[in-house]
């Protein structure tokens, strides 16, 4: 049964026709008519395209019927027949209808856009050959079916392209046999006969997290028996349950199996560690109590590693985390096992990270002044639909920025307009310069929430003065909740006076999500821990031949100074300390720090350099000890 407006729509395999139920006062519906009885003889399942009206009564000896509800309510009439195919149930949104032809196995993909003719989009076998059912998500960017056969799974599909549905995962509901899937706000709810009903978080439909189940039958094996159907459409949160054999359950799903509550890791200039992750964790459910946790760690562009964690007393559970030679970013979650198998993270999509070193701030804004400071934006195909405002949750869009009001994105819903990125279109936003020339082991970090389909058809990319230096993989890309990245953009923008970031977008035509929302940019350097305890500060540009003066502050009293010199920047370490320049470097100035730490270094610049660029750095010492060394400066000969 369906409804639409206030009518009920059912369907039998015992009688012919379309029994019309008003619901016009809910305390006591009435039949109000049995629609269709000429051409419905009986219909396996009904589906109602909520868009239109239109009724699609499947799984009849005569074909796939369509019914306008909209044109009639109460008794309405028949306006298409899809015979190509026998149709065991389907899915109908946006102008198009997502078939189940159980008989072939196959997932078959129609335009529904121009009735009477059904014409092909796609055709998929699904893995096992027996599809009983089709559902697609709020904004037609993935697709779920179930095989009905014996150890049947639910298959996920990247359907942003619809032409061309790209399988992501499949979901084996424990031994048993899959009947009906549906999904509503990135949770796949599944009835699976003998093993009752489960649900799993597929905000990464890649990689799917079993999040809970209830058994509503005794019953074992994949015998068709037990949990039949779900319905997890209610405002309430409720599930509604039907098994065969045992009647009605209504279920409220936990959400949460788990409570975490951890304060994240903050920069440290430690190397040798241990980094400590602790966290107070609690079951939801006191019959289904935690078993272990573990951290999932690594480097930001390494392995993960697995850190067992322990209890330490009450509820903190901790563990240790190896220490890491500096300059490093380390990326972290915490998950927590329930005995039923259930695993809360946190976060629960992407890491939590900190710095092995010294973090220097270069630029930063989180798009809260009153004006777009220095940002612009544009379009070189079909229009320019960036905008910087408080976001409305359109179309995949986030209902909040990041931090504060206001993020930078492609259509935030402002004004009444949809969320959605102009299909076919291409635009950018790109920041004003920053001069990052006396910054080495340059990094980009912001938040980013992201909506495109599959890389083929939406190109998303993050570029360093023209420079590509990420874009989006080939699944579809669908944020659900902030995310954090951080860009290594040394080799790029390490010594460069004028630095821009540019967020580009391609759409495919079609149907579109919502494409880019940025917050909270930041350009920063990571050093080493412990360096940079010497100030060096002097010109910008000099002439040939010219003679020009540094000034040397913070260094060892009554100690000696070196002044080094480079083409080019880079970690190197010397003399047990690390130096920002790199190989090859020349000594161009030395004598000795007064009892303040301080000195002068003249410099003459050497004759036939114009159009060099120079990169200089001091280093001091105060007798036998350790080597210190500053900043660099970069000097533009004109």
């Amino acid at each position: 049964m369906v409804t639409y407006g206030a009518f009920c729509y059912i369907v039998t395999e015992g009688g012919p026709g379309v029994q019309v139920v008003s619901l016009a006062n809910p305390e006591a519906p009435f039949l109000a008519a049995t629609a269709a009885t000429g051409s419905v003889a009986h219909a396996h399942t009904i589906a109602c395209d909520q868009g239109t009206g239109r009724l699609y009564a499947n799984g009849t000896p005569s074909g796939m019927r369509v019914l306008d509800a909209a044109a009639n309510p109460a008794n309405p009439p028949l306006i298409a027949t899809y015979t190509a195919q026998y149709v065991h149930d389907s899915f109908v949104q946006n102008g198009r209808a997502h078939l189940a032809e159980i008989n072939i196995g196959r997932y078959r993909i129609v335009s529904v856009a121009s009735l009477p003719s059904f014409p092909e989009i796609s055709v998929t076998v699904t893995p096992g050959t027996f599809t009983h059912n089709t559902w697609a998500n709020e904004n037609d960017t993935l697709c779920a079916t179930t095989d009905e056969s014996a150890g049947g799974d639910v298959t996920l599909f990247d359907i942003t392209n619809p032409a061309a549905p790209l399988k992501l995962a499949r979901i084996s509901p424990f031994g048993a046999t899959a009947h009906n899937v549906y999904l509503r706000n990135g949770i796949a709810y599944v009835s699976s006969y003998t093993a009752g009903f489960a649900y799993w978080d597929i905000a990464n439909p890649a990689a799917p997290v079993y999040l809970g189940r209830y058994d509503t039958s005794p019953r074992a094996g994949s015998a068709l028996s037990g949990n039949w159907s779900v319905y997890p459409f209610a405002a309430s949160g409720l599930v509604y349950a039907s098994d065969i054999n045992y009647g009605l359950f209504i279920l409220r799903p936990d959400g949460t199996v788990a409570n975490i509550q951890h304060a994240p890791l903050a920069d440290t200039e430690d190397e040798h560690g241990p980094y400590t992750v602790a966290a107070d964790l609690a079951a939801t459910n006191g019959a289904n109590p935690l078993v272990s946790a573990q951290v999932v760690w690594g480097l930001e562009d390494g392995a993960d590693q697995i850190a067992a964690m322990s209890p330490a007393g009450g509820n903190t559970w901790s563990a240790d985390l190896a220490g890491q030679e500096s300059p490093a970013i380390l990326r972290y979650r915490i998950e927590a096992t329930c005995a039923d198998g259930a695993i809360q993270r946190l976060p629960r999509s992407g890491w939590q990270r900190f710095h092995v070193g010294r973090p220097a701030q270069i630029y930063a804004t989180d798009f809260e002044g009153a004006s777009d400071a220095g940002w612009i934006h544009g379009s070189t195909a079909v229009g320019d639909d960036w905008m910087r405002g408080d976001p409305v949750g359109n179309s995949d869009d986030p209902a909040d920025a990041a931090s504060g009001t206001n993020c930078w994105g492609n259509d935030l819903g402002l004004g009444g307009l949809n969320g959605k990125v102009l299909a076919a279109s291409s635009s950018w936003l790109e920041s004003p310069a920053v001069d990052c020339s006396t910054a080495s082991g340059t990094r980009l970090g912001f938040a980013r929430w992201l909506a495109v389909r599959q890389n083929v058809t939406d190109q998303a990319r993050v570029l360093v003065n023209g420079t590509v230096v990420w874009e989006n993989p080939a699944p579809a890309s669908i944020d659900d909740v902030w995310q954090a990245l951080d860009l290594d953009i040394s080799a790029i923008a390490d010594g460069e006076p004028a630095v821009r970031v540019r967020f580009e977008i391609d759409a495919g035509g079609g149907i579109t999500p919502g494409g880019w929302n940025v917050d909270d940019v930041e350009i920063y350097a990571l050093r080493p821990s412990g360096t940079d305890s010497v100030t060096l500060s002097g010109p910008a540009t000099g002439l040939p031949g010219q003679s020009v003066q540094f000034t040397i502050g913070g260094a060892p009293p009554s100690g000696s100074w070196w002044l080094i010199a480079s083409g080019s920047v880079a970690f190197t370490a010397r003399f047990g300390a690390i130096f920002d320049l790199a190989d090859p470097a020349s000594l161009v100035a030395a004598g000795a720090t007064d009892a303040a730490g301080s000195a002068l270094a003249v410099v003459l610049i050497p004759p036939g350099s114009a159009g060099r660029t120079l990169h200089l750095e001091a280093a001091a010492r105060a007798g036998a000890g350790p080597f210190v060394e500053s900043n660099f400066v970069t000097l533009a000969v004109q």
